[in-house]
């Protein structure tokens, strides 16, 4: 977060997650355009989830993907390397 008063620009989603992971969309779609958010865009990606009743926030330098996927629940192969927890996004 920025240290000065300046106001930072947030894109806002909407998704359900089915309770072990949230998939947080990095794009916008639509019949006539398709584009990836970028840091010429938005600082970050702001998403609502239904299913937790939770906000999670990621900065946009993390959206290097056209879908970035956090952890809500253990994996159940019990993997540990390379997993962002939803946890670790609650807050700005």
């Amino acid at each position: 977060m920025r240290q000065d008063a300046s106001l930072e620009r947030v894109q806002v989603k909407h998704t359900r997650s089915n309770g072990r992971v949230l998939k947080i969309r990095c794009d916008s779609r639509s019949e006539w355009v398709q584009y990836s958010y970028g840091p010429d865009m938005v600082e970050w990606i702001a998403v609502w989830d239904e299913s937790t009743d939770s906000c999670y926030y990621l900065p946009i330098q993390e959206a290097n993907e056209h879908e970035v996927t956090l952890r809500l629940a253990e994996p159940l192969n019990r993997q540990q390397l390379g997993i962002r927890w939803a946890a670790d996004y609650r807050t700005i």
